[in-house]
């Protein structure tokens, strides 16, 4: 059973009192053993939930699993840009907890609501304005902290929404059992796109923005337009040797369906693979993005292809040039460790053990490139990512691994330390 409840005004968050004369959640006729689920202070009001179901509450508002919480906050005062933005990408210090960015937007008009009792403070001086923040994460008066720290203190504050799910029609004080379809509203996170000049989070809920994504790790590249979730337009850039020619021409394309759109996130396919078609991209990538005023992220290419995600462990192995070979072990999680570097011996021990173990062995290139017996060349799978894997390697992976994308510049995997390849000797120094 979930409950949803419009909590007024005065009203403490459990069902005993702390001080006498107090009113708790008891004055309100609940079905017995339901609890709250997260808390509202007691000078804050709008939507809480309430359940019998064990475990609910960390399911539900856990910041791992990025169920986002709406609140309409009256504050004192007009915010800046300058606030929002402060509010916006996080790191406000409370109680010394960094805060997580967040989305904020200055409301143009005062939202609907009754009347508080008792009202808020009014100075003839001093204009109020209303502000909409969606958090993943709920700190002890979190909100009122926030807006206090950029200089805007918070005169009034009411939770709207958790999920997809917004505040029923209710008076305050009064409650309803929510339906299937309510139910399903709140756990529904979808995507939420977060843009803050300094800092950028993804997680999960999303309406309608655009997102680019090129792959170009290979010479089967491609790229592609997401919106809302989907792939709608993706085209081929094949190239034998570079992506100069092959990339521009139908980016340009992709880039001019979008019409007045903005691309709000750049992914890229970072390798391991082609030197010159992945730097290509990466650049091509960082391009869009700068232009876009939106963030490029970086996600290894060995990760979009069909044996990197069917929900078995595998192998990827590439030729590093220059009598070197690389191997990456991936799991159903994701990419346990970085590609690591060997010469023809290492590689035919780890591709023979991981075979005789029941792991597959797949590579971007023909097994002839690769000094193995017969027996096991036959056995490696030719598997080429695309823009389209890249995207749903995106969609599929947890917040922590798209937090963590985010925060790493976009690079070829092949130029990360210490995986750099020896340069040539120049011609000048011969």
């Amino acid at each position: 059973m979930i409950i949803a409840f419009h909590k007024p005004y005065g009203i403490l968050c459990q069902f005993t009192p702390d001080q006498p004369g107090q009113k708790t959640l008891a004055d309100f006729s609940f079905p017995p053993n339901v609890y709250p689920v997260g808390r509202l202070d007691m000078d804050s009001e709008g939507l809480l939930l309430l359940s019998d179901e064990p475990g609910f509450n960390n399911r539900l508002l856990d910041p791992k699993t990025a169920h986002p919480r709406t609140y309409h906050a009256q504050v004192e005062g007009i915010p800046t840009e300058k606030a929002v933005s402060q509010l916006s990408r996080g790191g406000i210090i409370i109680q010394g907890h960094r805060t997580l960015p967040c989305a904020v937007r200055l409301l143009e008009n005062e939202p609907s609501l009754p009347p508080r009792d008792p009202p808020v403070r009014f100075r003839q001086s001093i204009p109020t304005s209303w502000l909409e923040l969606k958090l993943i994460e709920g700190k002890n008066r979190q909100v009122r902290r926030m807006t206090a720290a950029v200089g805007f203190p918070t005169l009034r504050l009411i939770r709207v929404a958790i999920g997809k799910f917004h505040s029923p029609d209710l008076n305050q004080g009064e409650w309803k059992e929510l339906n299937t379809g309510e139910i399903s509203a709140v756990w529904q996170r979808g995507f939420l796109w977060i843009r803050s000049s300094c800092q950028i989070y993804w997680t999960r809920y999303m309406s309608d923005v655009f997102s680019l994504i090129i792959e170009t790790s290979t010479p089967h590249g491609s790229i592609a337009i997401a919106r809302s979730g989907d792939i709608f337009m993706q085209r081929e850039c094949l190239s034998d040797r570079s992506h100069n020619a092959g990339l521009f021409s139908p980016l340009q394309e992709l880039l001019h369906f979008t019409g007045d759109a903005e691309i709000d996130l750049v992914i890229v396919g970072s390798g391991p693979g082609s030197y010159s078609g992945t730097r290509v991209g990466i650049a091509a990538a960082q391009g869009v993005a700068i232009s876009s005023s939106c963030p490029a992220v970086a996600i290894p290419s060995i990760l979009a292809v069909p044996a990197a995600q069917n929900g078995a462990s595998c192998l990827a192995i590439g030729d590093a040039r220059r009598g070197s070979y690389w191997t990456a072990q991936i799991a159903e999680s994701g990419l346990l460790n970085e590609p690591e570097l060997t010469d023809a011996t290492g590689l035919e021990t780890i591709v023979r053990y991981s075979l005789s173990a029941g792991i597959s062995v797949f590579s971007f290139e023909e097994p002839d490139r690769f000094p193995l017996p017969a027996e096991l060349g036959q056995q490696i799978k030719v598997e080429f990512p695309n823009a389209e894997r890249v995207w749903q390697t995106w969609k599929s992976a947890s917040v922590a691994s798209r937090a963590q994308w985010l925060r790493t510049p976009p690079q070829p995997i092949y130029l990360k330390p210490p995986h750099i390849t020896p340069a040539k000797r120049s011609w000048l120094l011969k």
